[in-house]
């Protein structure tokens, strides 16, 4: 995005859509980026932590903001850097959010936390690895956002988590599991099959926006 700005004419009609979409996914990146100085409290022994896992189901690429695995339990993170106030309408299933004066709907990470919980245990099936639980999180990561629920229930606040509370949420959920699932040594099969069967992402900014060579500046 950054290389496709400083390239191409400020007269081009596309310019102002790439920025918005940069921008989109500059507030994305930040936001995953901050969950790690929270993360870095938890025991290098117990749990191994992995960013922007891509796995396939068979049917669909899936994308994983944050992954914690230990030889308990795994937490699949799906991580939002949100701002303003958000209100979660559980009966509907969507969340709204006003800022600066505006109301928008935004995609619902607890839906979409739950989708990967499922589309993970499809993904242990098909390379036959043993079940594990799989607890989901949807982090706002953005620490002033202030959130609110229509119809509050448990499964909301056992899902839903600020940035930084993330330490005493996972200790909480550790201390739901007595004993192992996985044995040191499954645990670290697990961790390597999760980097090999990586599905790369290909990216062409080009094709993306549908632009011609010739409208890139050149040096």
């Amino acid at each position: 995005y950054e290389a496709i700005l400083n390239r191409i004419d400020q007269a081009n009609p596309k310019k102002s859509l790439i920025e918005s979409d940069y921008r989109k996914y500059e507030a994305g990146f930040r936001g995953e980026m901050s969950s790690d100085y929270p993360l870095s409290f938890l025991d290098e022994k117990k749990y191994y932590i992995f960013h922007e896992l891509r796995l396939s189901d068979g049917k669909h690429v899936f994308q994983i903001d944050t992954f914690l695995l230990s030889e308990k339990f795994c937490v699949i993170g799906e991580i939002k850097n949100y701002s303003g106030t958000l209100i979660f309408d559980l009966p509907m299933n969507q969340l709204i959010r006003t800022f600066n004066g505006n109301e928008e709907a935004l995609p619902n990470p607890i839906t979409q936390v739950k989708r990967h919980v499922r589309q993970f245990q499809t993904w242990l099936k098909i390379n036959k690895l043993p079940e594990i639980p799989i607890e989901p999180l949807a982090i706002i990561s953005n620490d002033k956002a202030v959130i609110k629920v229509n119809a509050p229930n448990y499964e909301f606040y056992q899902i839903v988590s600020k940035n930084m509370d993330l330490p005493a949420k996972i200790a909480k959920l550790e201390a739901n599991y007595k004993n192992s699932i996985l044995s040191p040594r499954e645990l670290k099969k697990l961790s390597r099959k999760l980097l090999v069967k990586q599905v790369p992402e290909e990216k062409n900014i080009l094709q993306k926006y549908r632009l011609a060579e010739q409208e890139i500046i050149k040096g």
